[in-house]
């Protein structure tokens, strides 16, 4: 769902660095909630399916490794679990390798 045009030339000309913050940032800030952190996400620069693919990703993450991540999503327990169990899902997804950091 991210590899249109529009979406692959968002992601390389910055999208790609500034992802984690920015899924960090929405995801946060909705709670984790689906239609919140995809609306976000589209604000950021991606279409509505990319954004969607993001949300999901952040669902798996609060879903599977709310205990890992709480306190400090960039320890090694929190990306590992995020890399383990949600990553696949969001490269089927969105096309794109990423979460996790």
């Amino acid at each position: 769902a991210c590899t249109n045009g529009k979406d692959l030339n968002f992601w390389k000309k910055g999208g790609r660095k500034s992802f984690d913050g920015s899924l960090n940032q929405c995801g946060r800030s909705c709670a984790a909630g689906f239609a919140c952190t995809k609306s976000c996400m589209q604000g950021k620069g991606y279409s509505s399916g990319c954004a969607s693919c993001m949300a999901k990703l952040v669902e798996c993450s609060r879903d599977k490794c709310m205990n890992q991540c709480i306190s400090n999503d960039k320890s090694a327990a929190c990306t590992g679990c995020v890399k383990k169990g949600c990553r696949p899902g969001m490269k089927a997804c969105s096309g794109l390798n990423a979460g996790g950091h």
